[in-house]
């Protein structure tokens, strides 16, 4: 998929609100929504990095942690850290002693690309990316069973353009699956 977007137009006003309780119908008070794919959060890195640590998708998760990590300030954000990864991973990340913590997920992606570390990336917001080599997975994926990207809209509004943007995106999404 190339990118989420966000809709707002007179009369209808969904959004994609990323990692809420993959219920459906609870994203939040009032909404409804569908869940339009979970949670799949991956190590990434530029090709040149993954080589000069010896990476590869099938690497063990205790071999990220030596090599630098790109982290996102998980400071009020749902967002999947590295240290949620690697418990995921049955693994304690120790306390770095020095850590740059980017506040936005694009410079994350930047930095990843430029060939500055290990960053953690989103499976349906990097595939391209991935497929293109301009980042290769080097360790495995955490599937995060409790969140996900929702197509969410105000309760009362299920209109029927909210239902063709809600068919559209669905079959969209089921089509890079």
């Amino acid at each position: 998929m190339a990118g989420l977007f966000f809709v707002k137009a007179a009369n209808l006003t969904p959004f994609v609100p990323a990692s809420q309780p993959a219920d459906p119908k609870n994203v939040g008070s009032g909404l409804d929504s569908t869940l339009l794919f979970p949670e799949v959060v991956v190590p990434v890195a530029a090709p040149g990095v993954a080589d000069e640590y010896g990476l590869h998708a099938d690497s063990p998760a205790d071999a990220l942690l030596g090599v630098t990590l790109l982290h996102l300030d998980p400071t009020d954000r749902p967002w999947m850290s590295w240290a949620g990864w690697f418990t995921h991973q049955g693994l304690a990340l120790p306390e770095p002693t020095r850590a740059v913590i980017y506040n936005n997920y694009a410079l994350v992606l930047q930095e990843a690309l430029a060939g500055r570390g290990v960053a953690l990336a989103w499976r349906h917001l990097i595939d391209d990316w991935a497929d293109q080599g301009h980042l290769v997975p080097v360790g495995p994926e955490a599937h995060a069973t409790s969140t996900g990207y929702h197509l969410a809209w105000p309760a009362d509004r299920h209109t029927e353009a909210v239902k063709r943007l809600e068919a559209w995106l669905t079959d969209l999404v089921a089509a890079d699956d």
